[in-house]
């Protein structure tokens, strides 16, 4: 059994996740067994099913896998499943609805800190999130979580806990950036390869308070880069838009008390909408954008 510690929480897994600091374990127990569709799920698709405290994933030529009562992951795996497909789930689909089960908010993006300042990238799939992070890390601020931001409060101030120091980035974007570091594939889309990649000397040492966050759209026919400071209601429905695995949350967790702690969050930090032109890298002067607001409102 190994040991690690992710997301705020003490992982004990029969599967290695190399990547992830290590922990003493106890909270979370990733085990690998026997997984059925639940037979009483209260939604169900190809992909998902759920009960109350129960979520269930497959994914075709990798495994099926389970996770109850925010406590429990139990992976099925196909015989040709790599460590690094299973760890792909793991780490993302299970911990994010593990964690909506113990009624922590995770958030869909990349957290950088910024001085002790923690900058959350959101946006849909394809916004270039993560190669803007990566232009973050270049100038030198380390990178808390690259996908799911689990929020806790700390007196009343909602804190980003370090989830692992590997980054999921696409081939021409590790080749643009001559980035040369341990990388594994996780996945290939439309003639594309996304790899895992460590970047073990720039993660942050440790949580940092979430004080702004910027959601990245691509534009058709947008010729430059453009940002609004986004307010009142728009600013809760960008929070639960861009909740991990928001499309579930609805059948992974009571609405009423998780809107409470997105009006919660929403009270201490600021949100930005920036709209880019579509296939342009202009992750430079995005984040020029972004560090002249932070030092406006610091």
């Amino acid at each position: 059994m190994h040991h690690y510690e992710v997301f705020g929480l003490q992982v004990s897994s029969e599967i290695e996740l190399d990547e992830v600091p290590i922990g003493v374990g106890g909270d979370v127990w990733i085990r690998k067994g026997e997984v059925h569709r639940p037979n009483q799920a209260t939604f169900e698709n190809d992909v998902y099913a759920i009960e109350e405290q129960l979520f269930y994933l497959h994914i075709p030529e990798v495994g099926r896998f389970q996770v109850e009562n925010g406590q429990t992951i139990t992976v099925d795996p196909y015989p040709d499943a790599t460590t690094e497909q299973l760890k792909l789930y793991l780490l993302g689909s299970c911990l994010g609805c593990l964690l909506h089960q113990r009624q922590v908010v995770p958030l869909h993006g990349s957290v950088l800190d910024i001085e002790g300042h923690g900058l959350l990238i959101t946006g849909q799939s394809g916004a270039g999130k993560s190669t803007i992070a990566n232009a973050m890390i270049d100038r030198g601020y380390p990178f808390v979580t690259d996908d799911v931001a689990a929020i806790a409060f700390k007196e009343d101030v909602p804190y980003v806990h370090l989830a692992y120091p590997s980054q999921k980035l696409w081939e021409d974007v590790v080749t643009r950036w001559e980035i040369e570091t341990t990388r594994g594939v996780t996945r290939q889309v439309e003639g594309r390869t996304k790899f895992s990649v460590v970047r073990q000397q720039a993660f942050a040492k440790e949580m940092v308070p979430l004080q702004f966050i910027f959601e990245v759209s691509p534009v058709q026919d947008l010729t430059d880069v453009q940002m609004c400071h986004v307010t009142g209601i728009e600013k809760i429905k960008t929070l639960l838009t861009h909740t991990y695995r928001n499309k579930l949350l609805v059948h992974l967790r009571p609405h009423e008390s998780y809107l409470q702690q997105i009006m919660r969050i929403a009270s201490h930090i600021h949100v930005f909408r920036i709209e880019r032109p579509i296939g342009i890298p202009l992750e430079q002067q995005i984040c020029d954008m972004m560090l002249e607001q932070l030092h406006v409102k610091v």
